[in-house]
């Protein structure tokens, strides 16, 4: 994981001529309870400045400063429903693992007989 989030900084390298060094890049990442989400950063692990040159740019990031790479959204149950019906649409099965750690879920158009998502009306 760590090697893929630094990956970032090889591409911005790669496709607009930048200076980022990957050793000056420590990965992080937790869990935003308050957001429901998995995020990863890279934080710098001392000052850096990174010229950008295809942009004209030049960024200096200080010890500590983090740039954030990715979120992975989660759902209760609850939010799932909530997002679904907010959209017209409702939860017509659940499929979950013994610990309820991943799911899988099934929409249908609120209201719908079918649960087929590809029939068309």
């Amino acid at each position: 994981t760590a090697e893929f989030n630094k990956n970032v900084l090889n591409v911005i390298n790669r496709e607009l001529n930048a200076t980022f060094d990957l050793s000056d890049f420590d990965h992080l990442s937790f869990f935003n309870e308050e957001q429901e989400q998995i995020e990863m950063h890279l934080k710098a692990n001392r000052e850096v400045t990174v010229e950008v040159d295809d942009l004209d740019l030049q960024i200096q990031i200080a010890e500590g400063e983090t740039i954030h790479t990715e979120i992975s959204r989660k759902f209760s149950r609850e939010s799932a429903v909530r997002m679904a019906a907010k959209a017209g649409l409702e939860i017509a099965r659940w499929f979950t693992d013994e610990r309820g750690w991943f799911s899988l879920i099934e929409i249908k158009r609120a209201g719908a007989g079918s649960t087929n998502i590809h029939e068309r009306s």
